[in-house]
């Protein structure tokens, strides 16, 4: 299993859960605070050896 953390923007979220698009809200470190902007928001994407590429395409579509 793999995952990734992602910076996105706060106006993604919903959309993003209306498509299907599973991920966690994550804390965002105490180092990285001041890298983010207000409107930003730290997600975690989980993955595993059975995700298509296609799969993660289709996500980064999604924040389009």
């Amino acid at each position: 299993m793999k995952y990734s953390l992602l910076f996105i923007d706060k106006t993604h979220i919903d959309k993003l859960h209306k498509q299907g698009a599973i991920f966690y809200l994550w804390n965002t470190p105490r180092d990285k605070m001041g890298i983010v902007g207000k409107k930003e928001v730290l997600i975690r994407s989980v993955t595993s050896f059975a995700t298509e590429k296609a799969d993660g395409e289709r996500f980064i579509a999604l924040l389009d």
